[in-house]
């Protein structure tokens, strides 16, 4: 009597069989999200393994879709969007995987490196924007030993620009 003052009755049917239902209806639902994504993930990571990286960032993003809460289907789409030179699609993808696993050190790393490499890429753009002239005589003509005949020992000129 106890038990059923505790759990209650509805209409003389017993209100714990909701509460023994609904979870396994939602672990169904969710147990079947986590299946779909695993399977998409194992396939993603077989073409990712064979170097088929258009068909595993398909499955990759499959796996997402089918459990977005997966963090190591988002870390591989970041190791997929970075060999293909989209390194904001990598940073998006690993921090999502970081955030959902902060246990992932090797994705902070990445994150890491990732920050480096762009800003040595700005500093390369920023580099290549500088030129130096170099000056060499105009009129020199060349010589069978490949020196100049008649010009003056070579000097250059190199001039940065204002």
């Amino acid at each position: 009597m106890a038990w059923r003052e505790a759990v209650g009755v509805a209409g003389g049917v017993r209100v714990a069989v909701a509460f023994v239902a609904l979870p396994l209806l939602v672990c169904g639902r969710v147990g079947a999200e986590y299946t779909a994504g695993m399977e998409a993930y194992r396939k993603a990571q077989t073409a990712y393994a064979a170097q088929q990286y258009d068909q595993a960032r398909r499955w990759a993003t499959q796996a997402i879709r089918a459990d977005p809460a997966s963090p190591h289907a988002h870390a591989l789409l970041g190791d997929l969007h970075y060999l293909a030179h989209d390194l904001d699609g990598a940073r998006a993808a690993w921090a999502e995987a970081l955030r959902l696993e902060p246990r992932l050190l090797v994705l902070q790393q990445r994150l890491d490196q990732l920050a480096h490499e762009q800003a040595l890429e700005q500093g390369q753009v920023a580099g290549q924007t500088e030129r130096f002239v170099i000056r060499v005589p105009a009129r020199a003509e060349r010589s069978e030993a490949g020196g100049a005949v008649g010009a003056q020992p070579r000097s250059v000129d190199v001039v940065a620009p204002s």
